[in-house]
């Protein structure tokens, strides 16, 4: 983008996402902006992890709809990965999930299909 950095929000700032985010602070170029769980405690250690002024919600569409933010993080449970990387192609976000990606081929054409279209 034509940003300084690439602007990241978490969606689901749990133990497995926090890990990944205390990498953040050595990437040249990477800001953390955004920090979204539904568990408030989970939410309040990720945005400890986040740039100061990331915005926090309980909702994944708030972080999706933001314009400060460039691409995803996914560290919500499993079964969510495909509906949040489907939602975040079509919100035209990059996005960083780790597996499972999907549980069935059937979820495996979807994500295709939304990367493809995006």
């Amino acid at each position: 983008p034509a940003n300084d950095a690439v602007r990241v929000g978490v969606i689901g700032s749990g133990g497995r996402a926090r890990h990944l985010m205390k990498s953040f602070p050595k990437l040249d170029g990477v800001r953390l902006t955004a920090v979204c769980d539904v568990w408030d405690a989970a939410r309040a250690e990720g945005k400890k992890l986040a740039d100061p002024r990331a915005a926090e919600t309980k909702r994944y569409q708030d972080v999706l709809d933001n314009k400060d933010v460039d691409a995803v993080l996914i560290g919500a449970p499993d079964h969510w990965h495909v509906p949040l990387t489907v939602a975040a192609c079509a919100a035209g976000k990059d996005v960083y999930v780790e597996k499972p990606l999907t549980h069935d081929l059937a979820e495996g054409k979807a994500v295709i299909d939304a990367v493809t279209a995006a």
